[in-house]
């Protein structure tokens, strides 16, 4: 189904450094007071979180970025975050029908193999949010990787078929707008969110000031910190910036 939201304005590059770097600048440039879709084949410095890249075969896969204008408190910033996570689950999940989980902060999964990632870039004045830069990349159609931590895969990796990208971003861009537009109700997307939160419940090791430990997630919280109980019973909360996982 054609996201009617987002149909205004659409860009479509063949290659291009960062679709959101692009979107920032036109947004400098130019009196935007709609949202704005841009999508490419190829990014050169596709970015990630923490200065990674995200690795992408020309062609093969969805990379959009998308700017919205809208006033959201600062410190409901994690809230935008949750139903980013939660429209790209819907999108997937019309494709995969199982198997689809959460890592926290930005990654979805596939089991134990990651599929999506999105980074969201804020431009914020007097504790609101006015504008939101929102970068996704997921692999569609590519069937090899390089070796990471997590493993990769995608779409057609997990159901055997290759995919329409044009349809995928119509799909993908139906499922946002859908959550996009109940942002301001009460519906609790973070219960959603913990459900789906990839291994909760489970012990695992991460790195903590340079230190290996072992904890389980308990969830995350609504300030966007990560909850882990220790050993001790003790729970602690982290920010995405003083923790890894050791996967």
């Amino acid at each position: 189904m054609l996201s009617s939201f987002f149909i205004k304005n659409q860009i479509k590059l063949n290659e291009i450094d960062s679709t959101s770097k692009f979107l920032l600048d036109l947004y400098k440039s130019t009196n935007i007071d709609a949202p704005v879709v841009v999508t490419a084949d190829y990014q050169s410095k596709g970015k990630g979180r923490e200065s990674k890249s995200w690795e992408s075969e020309k062609g093969k896969n969805l990379l959009i970025s998308v700017l919205l204008k809208h006033k959201i408190s600062l410190k409901d910033q994690f809230k935008f975050s949750v139903i980013i996570s939660l429209a790209i689950v819907d999108f997937l999940s019309i494709y995969i029908k199982e198997g689809v989980s959460i890592k926290w902060p930005n990654d979805i999964m596939i089991n134990d193999k990651k599929i999506a990632g999105f980074i969201v870039e804020n431009l914020v004045k007097n504790t609101v949010v006015y504008t939101s830069v929102l970068g996704v990349g997921v692999n569609i159609n590519q069937k090899t990787f390089n070796v990471f931590s997590p493993l990769a895969t995608s779409i057609s990796l997990e159901n055997n078929i290759e995919n329409d990208l044009t349809q995928i971003k119509e799909d993908f861009l139906s499922c946002l707008e859908k959550r996009y537009k109940s942002l301001n109700t009460k519906t609790n997307f973070l219960k959603e969110y913990n459900i789906l939160l990839y291994k909760k419940n489970k012990n695992l090791s991460f790195e903590i000031n340079n230190k290996k430990n072992n904890a389980r997630i308990v969830g995350v919280d609504d300030s966007g910190k990560l909850n882990l109980r220790f050993n001790n019973k003790k729970v602690k909360k982290f920010s995405e910036n003083n923790i890894r996982f050791l996967l």
